[in-house]
């Protein structure tokens, strides 16, 4: 998984719909084919997922079949 381009601070954004748009189409994945793959993101905060879920959009286009998210700590 790779960020392709540069993303502002997911901190400074005003809202979710903001932060899904800040991350939206940031990440790829070109590695080997994930098909059929149950594959874990683990991240440190998950605030609204936006993040998360373009990571996750990026591995099923990978061929993913579920993507979980981990993460330390969750806000609200």
């Amino acid at each position: 998984l790779h960020r392709t381009r540069k993303t502002g601070s997911q901190v400074r954004q005003a809202d979710a719909a903001a932060r899904r748009r800040n991350v939206a189409g940031a990440f790829t994945y070109t590695g080997p084919s994930l098909d059929g793959k149950i594959v874990a993101v683990v991240d440190d905060v998950i605030t609204t997922g936006a993040t998360v879920a373009a990571a996750a959009a990026a591995l099923r286009l990978g061929g993913a079949e579920r993507v979980l998210a981990l993460a330390a700590a969750h806000t609200r």
